[in-house]
């Protein structure tokens, strides 16, 4: 099975021209990708839109188009996972959810028609993504929240250069794989595909 990660990195730091202490944030990324299929080449990959270099500050809303694509020779089933981290500049991983669901992912008007979100925390694509197709935009961009900021009243907690990683995971399997095949054993659900339909279905 093949995995995707992506990583996008925000350097929160202070904003100097509005004189308080606030969050600004760079984005990084990259990416790599394998998928054991039984015949034919799947390479599916991830098609995004962003400046990398574009500072951040609370309460701004920031491009990130983000979509799936699939350059192989087979049809495939793929679900993806959005997973915010926040990591002070002292390595301390931010726990918080109150934190860390500061950062708003804005998915796309489409998005809850075509993905089905399950309790394992995954989105599953509700269509067999065949050879040299695209998935309409999941995610188009991601806003920082005003209380993730040096300058709030009572907040002990030192935002300057705290790195926020919004990891992008994506998983395929060929279309025509079985119900019990070893590539779907750590999948809570499997595919029941009618033409281009998929539905997705609780083990």
């Amino acid at each position: 099975m093949k995995k995707q990660s992506k990583r996008i990195l925000l350097l929160v730091g202070v904003c100097s021209l509005l004189m308080i202490l606030s969050v600004m944030a760079f984005f990084q990324s990259s990416m790599t990708l394998t998928n054991p299929f039984s015949t034919g080449e799947a390479k599916v990959y991830l098609d995004e839109t962003f400046d990398v270099d574009d500072k951040w500050v609370p309460g701004e809303e920031k491009q990130k188009e983000v979509s799936f694509g699939n350059e192989g020779d087979v049809p495939v089933v793929l679900r993806a996972r959005f997973t915010p981290e926040l990591t002070l500049a002292d390595g301390t991983k931010v726990t918080d959810t109150n934190i860390l669901n500061g950062f708003t992912l804005n998915y796309a008007a489409s998005f809850a028609s075509e993905w089905a979100q399950h309790d394992d925390g995954w989105y599953y694509y509700k269509k067999v993504l065949n050879p040299n197709e695209k998935t309409s935009q999941t995610l188009v961009s991601v806003t920082i929240s005003k209380n993730i900021s040096n300058d709030i009243h009572g907040n002990e907690t030192d935002y300057s250069g705290a790195g926020m990683d919004v990891d992008i995971e994506c998983e395929a399997i060929q279309s025509s794989t079985s119900k019990d095949s070893i590539n779907l054993q750590n999948w809570d659900v499997y595919p029941v595909i009618s033409g281009m339909e998929v539905s997705w279905i609780k083990k």
